[in-house]
């Protein structure tokens, strides 16, 4: 949920960064807490685009993608985050990912 060590899929033009290689390394606790790019536009992912308002659905469905797969393959860091930085991320992964949700109806 922070910083990503490794090049990304570029067959895939959007893709979350989650696997770093060290949770206590340097840059973790500096790196963004969520980043989203457009691989097609920006190959080297210099523009992080998660604060863009104007991506807001495609990040929010993302981000509930993300979690329908981890819950999906009972990812332990659902239940047991490694760290608080994997807590605040599940967190923020939550809230992002109500935006996309429908709106619930009245009984």
């Amino acid at each position: 949920f922070s910083n990503a060590p490794k090049s990304m899929d570029p067959t895939q033009s959007w893709t979350h960064r989650t696997t770093p290689i060290d949770l206590t390394g340097p840059t973790v606790g500096t790196s963004p807490l969520m980043e989203f790019y457009d691989l097609e536009r920006d190959p080297h992912e210099l523009e992080n685009l998660i604060d863009d308002p104007s991506r807001i659905s495609q990040i929010s469905d993302h981000a509930s993608a993300l979690r329908r797969w981890m819950s999906s393959v009972d990812d332990p860091l659902l239940t047991e985050p490694a760290s608080p930085r994997h807590a605040l991320a599940l967190d923020t992964l939550a809230r992002i990912g109500l935006a996309s949700a429908p709106p619930a109806s009245n009984p």
